[in-house]
């Protein structure tokens, strides 16, 4: 996924190294929480990596492109992580809804008007919805951990779907903050990738994770399977004062 956010990476290692954020009790916010957001910790060491590009002098004009990236690349860090720990404060993931999907149950319909109806027409099936994105046992594991649940009540279709879309959020917000990070690294140690910047330094754009008046919108880069579901995943307060998660 890091290659949606950077063309090519040039140091595995310093990019293995960036954080990953933890799943487990990041939605159970309570008052005077301390940490917000919890990242794993890596301690591998860093393997020698040899990256020529022409040459090391940098120019003034080099320099200055290359401070004010390094400035650009801190304020959407904390940008990007204010988004996220507004999520983690304001919803409850058991009380997402998803108002446009629907639970179609064909198990009383008699096989006589079955074949009259056109499945493929009901894009917003929550189990051709589950079906699509492949649920499988691991992706189900990090489900419960998200929840930090093991109560199979808990885990009907809906919040299945609501939570797996959460988790999709979650692996963008990751990888486009790992991305980041990895930039600032690489740049500090080799102030020269500013030259090939587009190439080797992370795209920064609002459009990935933004948020206005409350209202969260994520590119999703097809993350999310289903033929009628639009670019972005947009995470809102609805009348009822619980958040709902929309696609456009």
């Amino acid at each position: 996924m890091e290659l949606l956010f950077i063309k090519e990476i040039i140091n595995e290692s310093y990019f293995n190294r960036t954080t990953d954020i933890k799943l487990k009790g990041l939605f159970n916010y309570y008052e005077n929480k301390i940490q917000l957001i919890e990242y794993e910790i890596y301690n591998s060491s860093i393997d020698d990596y040899e990256i020529v590009i022409d040459d090391n002098s940098l120019t003034e004009e080099d320099e200055k492109n290359k401070n004010d990236y390094l400035d650009k690349l801190e304020e959407e860090l904390i940008r990007i992580k204010k988004i996220m720990e507004f999520m983690v404060v304001n919803i409850e993931l058991l009380k997402l809804e998803i108002p446009h999907f629907k639970l179609y149950d064909y198990s009383n319909v008699s096989k006589h008007i079955k074949s009259k109806i056109k499945l493929n027409n009901h894009h917003f099936d929550i189990k051709k919805f589950l079906i699509k994105n492949g649920i499988t046992d691991d992706i189900l594991n990090q489900i419960k951990e998200l929840l930090d649940t093991t109560d199979e009540v808990k885990l009907n279709e809906t919040k299945m779907m609501s939570s797996f879309i959460i988790l999709k959020v979650i692996a963008i917000y990751n990888y486009y903050n790992k991305c980041l990070l990895y930039s600032k690294q690489l740049l500090l140690e080799y102030p020269n990738v500013i030259k090939n910047k587009d190439k080797y330094l992370c795209n920064i754009n609002k459009e990935y994770f933004n948020m206005n008046n409350d209202e969260i919108s994520i590119k999703h880069f097809d993350l999310i399977k289903n033929s009628k579901i639009g670019n972005f995943i947009n995470i809102r307060k609805n009348k009822n004062k619980n958040f709902e998660i929309l696609f456009k």
